[in-house]
């Protein structure tokens, strides 16, 4: 069975909580990802998203030049150990779209939603052509 580390991102960019939110979003939209993972002391302590920006700053007319990313970040962060099979529920039960992944307490992947979709569909394709394939050599 697939894990976390088989479909992680490993190119991570991080952040820390005392930064300015201009330099998450300067971050984020340099290296084209909607999250950046937020560490103290290099370990994992939140994640901010495109979501916590829209929600916390512009829908409320903020500056994002004078609020530290601690203050809008979604914290505490639900992480997970690489080595853990692939659970699609675990995204759909709780309703979140990026997963850290950590490794002694300190970040070395991500893996989104959309990769949990596209390892499930793999998944399923590859037990498709098991079944033909069998079915044919009957």
């Amino acid at each position: 069975m697939k894990t976390f580390r088989d479909i992680m991102t490993t190119d991570i960019v991080t952040i820390s909580k005392d930064a300015p939110v201009s330099d998450a979003v300067l971050q984020m939209t340099k290296n084209d990802i909607g999250s950046i993972i937020v560490i103290e002391n290099e370990r994992v302590i939140g994640i901010l998203t495109e979501r916590d920006i829209v929600k916390r700053i512009a829908s409320k007319n903020k500056d994002c030049c004078t609020l530290n990313v601690s203050e809008i970040m979604t914290s505490p962060v639900v992480t997970s150990p690489a080595d853990v099979p692939i659970l699609k529920e675990c995204f759909d039960e709780r309703g979140f779209r990026r997963l850290p992944i950590i490794e002694g307490g300190k970040p070395i992947g991500i893996v989104t939603e959309h990769d949990v979709t596209k390892a499930m569909k793999e998944l399923a394709l590859e037990l498709l052509a098991n079944e033909v394939k069998r079915q044919t050599e009957k």
